[in-house]
């Protein structure tokens, strides 16, 4: 019984060494978070207080209120528009490519397939200065072709992703529907795309997330503040990138910061249960 009391006991401190390790990160990685919540329901006087309150008493919700008219709802509404426009883009052309590149044949293929996930070694800063210059030169500077169809054709990703899943397909359903006399065009409507469910929901995800949280791009493709998306309106909030203006109190601040991720953190948990509820009914293995 020795020997099998020993293993036991190593196999339980392993775990504890393992819920410890996951304890200790969620604790750094949620502490930020809750840092930013109790910051933005504190008054003026509780924000510079010794030593920090976690519960604010008394706290406030009118700090969201003047975050919220800080912000506007033309910067909301702009961030959405970028975000369903390139979260939709990206999803389609990267879903078609992806087919294309995985069960079509056609020549330079895979040249072209070099060529497209190439792009993922390259930072967008890299091309963002050169993407600019052509944005002005066609006329789409300060306009919304300029702040959102360069961000669409940016597909690298998405062609990426898809095009692994798809190879995952068997051949044979392919066949099979070419032989049933759907053309290629039909066969990715009518049986690859319905499977594809958990990778678009993957991809929404990260997708999403990159284009609402896009700062760069927007700061350089628009000047009118009536085109201003989210992340602009933060940066001018604290003063980042507007020498004339001055920060906002600390607790508007925070209030904006958790403002602006409330979309995300709804498109997540909606997404989230969506994947595994894909991943659940889609049956495919690789």
């Amino acid at each position: 019984m020795e020997p099998l009391r020993m293993r036991m006991l190593v196999k339980h401190r392993g775990r504890i060494a393992v819920y410890l390790v996951l304890t200790i990160g969620s604790v750094v990685m949620i502490a930020p978070f809750l840092f930013n919540l109790s910051k933005s329901l504190q008054t003026a006087p509780q924000t510079f207080a010794f030593p920090f309150e976690w519960i604010p008493d008394p706290f406030t919700w009118f700090n969201y209120v003047e975050a919220y008219e800080k912000i506007g709802a033309r910067a909301f509404i702009n961030s959405a528009l970028l975000t369903i426009v390139v979260v939709g883009g990206q999803t389609i052309l990267g879903m078609m490519a992806g087919y294309a590149f995985s069960t079509l044949r056609f020549p330079l293929r895979d040249s072209l397939l070099l060529l497209i996930i190439g792009g993922l070694m390259v930072p967008f800063h890299v091309i963002m200065i050169p993407l600019f210059i052509y944005v002005f030169e066609i006329g789409w500077y300060n306009t919304y072709w300029g702040l959102i169809i360069p961000i669409v054709a940016y597909t690298d990703v998405s062609v990426f992703m898809f095009r692994q899943f798809f190879r995952t397909v068997p051949r044979e359903i392919y066949e099979a529907g070419i032989l049933d006399g759907a053309g290629p065009i039909r066969v990715f409507r009518s049986l690859y795309a319905p499977l594809a469910g958990p990778t678009v929901a993957a991809f929404v995800i990260v997708s999403f997330l990159a284009a609402w949280n896009l700062y760069a791009w927007p700061f350089l493709a628009v000047a009118d503040s009536d085109l201003w998306v989210v992340t602009l309106q933060l940066g001018v909030a604290g003063g980042t990138f507007n020498a004339s203006s001055s920060p906002l109190r600390p607790e508007i601040l925070a209030a904006m910061s958790l403002l602006s991720m409330v979309p995300v953190m709804a498109v997540f948990m909606f997404m989230q249960r969506r994947f595994v509820e894909s991943m659940a009914r889609s049956g495919m293995t690789g």
